[in-house]
């Protein structure tokens, strides 16, 4: 029992230690969090879409699928051109009251999640190491796993959205437009590097 609660530790820090990290997710947590403080939640929702069943897929042995060079290729070169429309998305925007994607925020969360092409490496290196582990603790130590992995993704995202919300009627309108702006630069360049990265495999 003592080697599980050392287990779950590690892999609250190593989620936490991803979660943090500036990336896709992060400047649409900013963008919607300038929305509504709550947007966080649904974000994570979007994330937990895709994030779980890539959790099961692994712990049930189907990384084989994700070796083939076409399918990495695929993943990057989609994903960096779906960044792209984000961003230019995000940086249209005129107005903060209306930072609205052309979907809703589950549906950002989703997007923001599979077209970052290092989400799946993550999983594949980092992730992959951490299940393979739960699996010494018996059949249900991948649902407190998954559970544990996801409350830091729902913590994170959801502190961050309401701190956005929070603190927005502190600045002008302008120091938020350009919070926004660079949101969608760095989507826009997220995703011009994942194109030339992954054109090469």
């Amino acid at each position: 029992m003592q080697n599980f609660f050392l287990f779950l530790t590690t892999v609250i820090l190593i989620s936490f230690s991803g979660v943090v990290s500036p990336g896709p997710l992060t400047a649409v947590t900013i963008t919607k969090g300038l929305q509504n403080k709550y947007n966080g939640i649904l974000i994570s929702i979007g994330h937990g879409i895709v994030e779980l069943p890539l959790i099961f897929l692994i712990y049930f042995g189907f990384t084989k699928i994700f070796s083939f060079p076409l399918l990495k290729t695929s993943i990057g070169l989609l994903g960096g051109f779906m960044l792209i429309f984000l961003g230019i998305s995000i940086f249209k925007t005129k107005e903060i009251s209306n930072t609205n994607l052309p979907y809703g925020t589950v549906f950002a969360g989703v997007v923001a999640t599979i077209s970052n092409p290092y989400f799946f490496i993550w999983w594949l290196t980092i992730g992959n190491s951490l299940i393979l582990t739960s699996i010494n603790f018996g059949k249900t130590a991948i649902l407190i796993f998954s559970f544990v992995h996801l409350l830091c993704d729902f913590l994170w995202y959801t502190l961050l959205s309401v701190f956005i919300y929070k603190t927005k009627k502190f600045f002008p309108q302008k120091v938020y437009k350009f919070i926004t702006s660079i949101c969608g630069i760095l989507l826009i360049l997220f995703g011009i590097f994942f194109i030339i990265n992954f054109s090469n495999f």
